[in-house]
């Protein structure tokens, strides 16, 4: 119960029951214990909700209704299987030839800066596939755009590597906060 009252998710208590268990077993099976100590015992059962992957008519349709910014975030997403912090540092320095691009970093969602990716060493990156209609909405983006000085796309006054889209998706997230809590939020 411990982990439940401290809102623990169901993957982690999954996770950690499954580390725990192999240790114990293992224990067990050299003699270190005499009995099964989990035996009786009933496990977390973690089921990962479904995802729900959008159409082509509904990308385009997001597409249509989005700012050029998004529509280039959504570009990466769907075209090069980026997840939402790689797409936010997308630097046009990273088109490592016509038909890849190269992920180095990844926009930290709290920070707003980059970081290096997650669950690889710094320095590490990855490269994927990028269809020509990727490129050429990159391209394109930093044609009438520009980039900054290190070559990133998607910047703003406020916070240079955080779109303004972004922010009122945050703003969102904050509608059950208190008015001064979300208000001094968007101040910073």
């Amino acid at each position: 119960m411990a982990m439940e009252e401290q809102e623990v998710g169901l993957a982690t208590q999954q996770n950690a029951f499954d580390v725990l268990k192999k240790i114990l077993l293992d224990a067990k099976r050299k003699g270190g214990i005499s009995e099964d100590p989990f035996d009786g015992v009933i496990p977390p059962k973690y089921i990962p909700r479904q995802v729900t992957i959008p159409t082509l008519d509904e990308i385009h349709a997001l597409k249509q209704a989005a700012s050029e910014g998004l529509r280039v975030v959504i570009d990466l997403m769907s075209g090069c299987g980026h997840r939402n912090g790689e797409a936010y540092a997308t630097n046009v320095e990273r088109l490592v030839a016509t038909d890849a691009y190269r992920i180095t970093e990844q926009i930290d969602g709290v920070a707003r800066q980059p970081a290096r990716l997650k669950h690889r060493k710094p320095g590490e990156f990855r490269e994927v596939p990028m269809a020509t209609i990727v490129r050429e909405s990159l391209l394109d983006y930093a044609e009438r755009n520009g980039t900054d000085q290190n070559g990133y796309l998607l910047r703003t006054q406020r916070s240079p590597y955080w779109a303004p889209h972004n922010l009122a998706i945050s703003v969102g997230r904050r509608r059950s906060a208190p008015a001064s809590h979300a208000s001094s939020t968007l101040m910073r």
